[in-house]
């Protein structure tokens, strides 16, 4: 399995029937010097004001709550993952020093924190951006590492196709950039402002509201499953089976509304 697809098989697993999901979908970092947080070479020594190797930069996402406990806690280095009361996620190696990636293949730039409750509307989003450590690249939950960068948003946003736009510029010494939008949207099945709505047709006859997931039948189609078809407007004595508009008559009546009873011979 090359680099890429390892990338694209680790960031895009999903937890099955999940409720909604927190998309976030990366767009540009910028460490010009490759510096840490800190102000140091992320790797190798630094020559003449130079570092001579790049970062080796991979990001970790926590997903939580709004709490008052935690709100005014960032703790990148001391973490600890059950705090992520939301979701969680932690990337492979995605690059080195300045990332463009809208320019990866295979949507990398796409991270997807599902979720498995009703959505509440507030939520606390901290990302962090390491500097790898360890001897084989593939840094884990614990693994050996150095911060670059973090930012938190905290905010009140529902479902919707609507992308949020988020820029955090560090003017310190280290001068990091880093770029993102993110939004909310509710999984397949699942409707309304807390994507708490499952719904599912349970036949072709019937399609879900796509606010509020209530079934709804297509047109010429009535019952609770959308089975029953209407029969032809003023049809008098007769039914319809399978097919709506139809005016099937009742034994001894004729005619196109079935209005005309037919006369014994």
């Amino acid at each position: 399995m090359n680099f890429f697809c390892y990338i694209v098989f680790f960031l895009h697993i999903q937890l099955c029937l999940s409720s909604g999901k927190f998309e976030i979908e990366l767009e540009r970092l910028i460490n010009r010097k490759g510096l840490n947080i800190n102000g140091t070479c992320c790797n190798g020594p630094d020559r003449f004001f130079t570092c001579v190797q790049s970062c080796k930069t991979f990001i970790r996402f926590c997903l939580r709550n709004q709490n008052p406990n935690l709100d005014n806690i960032n703790r990148p280095l001391t973490f600890n993952n059950d705090e992520c009361t939301y979701s969680f996620d932690e990337t492979p190696i995605l690059g080195g020093n300045n990332i463009d990636f809208t320019r990866l293949p295979y949507r990398v730039n796409l991270i997807v924190l599902p979720f498995k409750f009703s959505w509440m509307g507030d939520f606390v989003l901290q990302v962090d951006i390491f500097n790898d450590k360890t001897y084989d690249g593939q840094p884990h939950l614990g693994s050996a590492r150095e911060l670059i960068m973090s930012t938190t948003i905290r905010s009140v946003i529902y479902p919707n196709s609507s992308w949020h736009h988020s820029q955090t510029i560090d003017s310190s010494l280290t001068s990091h950039e880093f770029s993102f939008r993110y939004r909310v949207s509710c999984s397949t099945n699942f409707y309304g402002s807390q994507c708490s709505r499952f719904c599912s047709p349970l036949s072709s006859h019937s399609r879900c509201d796509p606010h509020t997931g209530d079934i709804i039948c297509q047109q010429g189609w009535t019952g609770m499953d959308c089975n029953k078809a209407i029969c032809r407007q003023d049809c008098q004595h007769g039914h319809c089976l399978n097919q709506p508009g139809q005016c099937l008559c009742h034994h001894g009546w004729t005619g196109s509304h079935c209005e005309t009873p037919i006369k014994p011979l």
